[in-house]
């Protein structure tokens, strides 16, 4: 009410109509205002008509879109914080271990969500008021459109690669321990997601400069299509090794006490029938299922052979 409503308080919405070449562009506002608003509509007989959006700003909600980094990073204080004192503490180890996966994925999501609002705020300092449309003032001026298209996807990215790190994160931190095998698959998940984003992002830019220097988009997507699908392999190792370190086998406290037994009785390359029966009498007195003994079993025998 202090500030005139919802309008005064977080900015107005102008919907622009470009109805001909030779008209004027018609504008409605909300709210009603009867100032003239500077619009513009581009050159081009065949696109019209057509229409766009304007969204206004004010400082209340300049600082909003801001609070949203802002509160992150005192939430990432606090989690660093809880993430020390079960770390401190033998009995929560476990709890440490999704705590840190926690950590993790605020931190991305922090650091995401400001390059977000980074992009936003480099948009409004180059182009003013953000709408789509009216980059049709900057046909025919490549570098304005590439400055305007950087800021765009940069924004766009942004956002995307915010919900995946944190989506993926905090999917181990809840389920690592619930579902036999999480680990594995979310790193598998989180792989091929980083191979196919960084993949999709470097052939659209590739194509871009191609169709731009020479006018043939297909060159840029053979230039960097054929190198990945060759490095496939060794690119997804890189990136496996570096979901392993965000993402590390779930091994808690008696899953730890049972493969130190099993590594003595592995330790001459079999397993008689009496340590067979120790080694079930230990997962019984430490409260493992048989699915949970196979995969420790499997997950030792894999780390012997690497």
């Amino acid at each position: 009410m202090a500030n005139d409503g919802i309008a005064g308080a977080f900015g107005g919405m102008y919907y622009v109509k470009c109805l001909t070449i030779s008209q004027q562009p018609i504008y409605e506002s909300y709210p009603i205002i009867d100032s003239i608003y500077e619009t513009s509509c581009f050159n081009i007989p065949e696109y019209h008509p057509y229409a766009y959006f304007i969204a206004e700003s004010t400082p209340l909600g300049i600082l909003l879109i801001w609070s949203q980094v802002i509160f992150s990073f005192i939430s990432l204080i606090f989690m660093r914080s809880a993430q020390k004192i079960l770390e401190s503490s033998v009995s929560n180890l476990e709890r440490a271990t999704e705590a840190r996966a926690l950590f993790i994925g605020l931190t991305g999501k922090t650091i995401f969500q400001g390059t977000a609002v980074a992009f936003m705020i480099f948009l409004l300092a180059q182009f003013g008021r953000i709408n789509l449309a009216d980059v049709s003032r900057y046909l025919g001026k490549p570098y304005e459109v590439g400055i305007f298209m950087v800021g765009l996807y940069g924004f766009t990215f942004s956002i995307l690669a915010t919900a995946l790190f944190q989506g993926v994160m905090f999917t181990y931190a809840i389920l690592k321990n619930e579902i036999l095998g999480i680990d594995k698959r979310l790193r598998t998940v989180f792989s091929n997601a980083l191979f196919a984003g960084i993949g999709g992002i470097l052939l659209l830019l590739a194509s871009e400069t191609m169709e731009s220097l020479l006018g043939f988009g297909w060159i840029g997507s053979i230039m960097i299509g054929v190198p990945m699908i060759i490095l496939r392999k060794p690119i997804l190792a890189t990136l496996n090794k570096m979901s392993g370190a965000l993402m590390p086998d779930s091994i808690t406290k008696n899953d730890k006490t049972y493969l130190d037994a099993y590594e003595l009785a592995i330790a001459d390359g079999i397993i008689t029938e009496k340590e067979r029966g120790m080694l079930s009498f230990q997962a019984k007195t430490l409260d493992l299922s048989d699915d949970r003994v196979q995969f420790l079993e499997s997950y030792f025998d894999d780390k012997l052979k690497t």
